[in-house]
């Protein structure tokens, strides 16, 4: 929905401009009550997405209006659920909450436990309050609408239901690959890989049982992982999308036994064999103008093998190109970075030579 929204090439269907004339016409009327306005905006809308309907919870509460769909089984899925005031500021709550509520409350009926268990449960909510303006992006709202809706009919009609209880709904819902062969893997979510749930990075298991890590980030540089792969420097990377999942890459990877070098104890030619693979990897990025951005020991991985042990680069998200690419906007003030760091700073490989530095010094 947010890419087909901010999208401003975005095909408008002929007769959908005026389709929005007549609704913003609509919906800058003043009405007495709600259900007016409500009953309008209802019969306006059957011909862009089809009929809403009412449908009331066990303890009879009800949103203003919902998009549903049955599934090949015969459950139920919540397309779209509308909640909306008659004039902006009127009534005890924002139409935002109130939808997010109605959200929670649609879903979590005892006869929603089959679809719960199936999916991650995906719902439009529309908020509405009093009249609007801007008739090209409220076309383009009402278009992204329309295909959304569109998108989550197909995806609940041809929804598997699961009878058994399971954990996948929790966890992001992509739940495939494809190989540069063409050949589909597909895998299941194990758990988050750190104690930070916050961090949209998970161990999973492949369906012959191969254990990966599948991570989402909003950039990634496939080139430098795959740089520093080639010479056993990072983990083996499997996949990267191509396109964006709501913003957000798809990253696969071999699943390492190890630590983090920031949560190990270990001597000092264990810390001098870490930090000569290191090295190596660094030298590599850099003769073909990358740099790594973040060589913090949170982003050391370390390994015990028959060689003894050696360490692994495993963050690749801001890696970019010396003199050209800059860090992200978001950077943790917290952190001592180097001189020239900041958000949307160049980077610059002295900065890995920075990290290298306090790294040879155990800091």
């Amino acid at each position: 929905f947010l890419e087909d929204y901010t999208n401003e090439e975005l095909e408008l269907r002929t007769g959908h401009c005026a389709w929005t004339i007549e609704l913003i016409e609509i919906m800058a009327k003043v009405y007495d009550v709600k259900d007016l306005r409500l009953q309008a905006f209802h019969d306006h809308m059957t011909s862009l997405t089809g009929q809403f309907s009412i449908v009331e919870n066990e303890d009879k509460s009800k949103s203003d209006g919902i998009l549903q769909t049955i599934t090949t089984s015969g459950q139920i899925g919540f397309r779209v659920i509308l909640e909306m005031k008659n004039e902006i500021g009127r009534g005890r709550s924002d139409p935002t909450i109130q939808a997010a509520l109605s959200y929670a409350k649609y879903w979590a009926q005892p006869q929603r436990k089959h679809v719960r268990a199936s999916c991650c449960c995906p719902s439009l909510l529309l908020a509405i309050a009093g009249p609007w303006r801007h008739l090209h992006r409220i076309a383009r709202l009402f278009e992204a609408i329309r295909l959304t809706a569109q998108y989550l009919d197909n995806y609940y009609q041809t929804l598997s239901i699961v009878y058994n209880n399971t954990t996948q709904p929790l966890y992001p819902y992509p739940h495939q690959y494809v190989t540069e062969s063409n050949t589909v893997i597909h895998f299941t979510y194990e758990d988050y890989l750190t104690e930070d749930s916050k961090k949209t990075i998970f161990k999973g298991k492949t369906t012959d049982g191969y254990p990966i890590v599948i991570k989402f980030s909003q950039r990634y540089n496939t080139y430098a992982h795959n740089l520093c792969a080639q010479e056993g420097l990072a983990p083996r990377l499997f996949y990267v999308s191509k396109e964006k999942f709501g913003g957000w890459y798809m990253i696969i990877m071999e699943y390492i036994e190890g630590e983090t070098l920031n949560t190990l104890q270990i001597d000092k030619t264990e810390y001098d064999n870490v930090l000569k693979s290191v090295s190596k990897a660094i030298h590599i990025l850099h003769c073909k103008d990358i740099v790594f951005g973040d060589l913090r020991k949170s982003n050391i991985m370390v390994m015990n093998s028959d060689k003894g042990c050696h360490g692994m680069l495993i963050d690749f998200d801001w890696a970019g190109e010396h003199g050209k690419d800059r860090y992200t906007s978001k950077m943790n003030p917290d952190i001592r970075w180097p001189t020239g760091v900041e958000g949307n700073a160049i980077m610059d490989k002295a900065h890995d030579l920075y990290w290298l530095d306090k790294l040879e010094e155990n800091e």
